[in-house]
């Protein structure tokens, strides 16, 4: 059984995917909220991986839908501003 398929931890996980917390702070942040709980925990990779399996259910859809993406990098400019333009 896939270790996101609890559904105590799989709604933690999303959760504070929702909040925007990155996996690798859900994966220390669990295992400081449950200490004694093994099934509490889950690493970074875990999480990461889930968002590329297809077709397994709401919470990858979720994880999908919150995990961060890098943000845009800003298009190379084909024009120097502070060159007059030729017109």
């Amino acid at each position: 059984m896939p270790k996101l398929a609890c559904p105590r931890l799989a709604a933690q996980v999303t959760s504070w995917l929702e909040e925007w917390w990155s996996p690798e702070e859900i994966a220390r942040r669990l295992r400081i909220e449950f200490p004694t709980d093994p099934m509490m925990w889950v690493s970074h990779e875990t999480i990461y991986q889930a968002r590329f399996v297809q077709g397994r259910g709401e919470l990858l859809r979720e994880l999908a839908r919150c995990l961060r993406t890098a943000p845009a990098s800003p298009a190379a400019s084909t024009t120097d501003p502070a060159r007059p333009s030729d017109s």
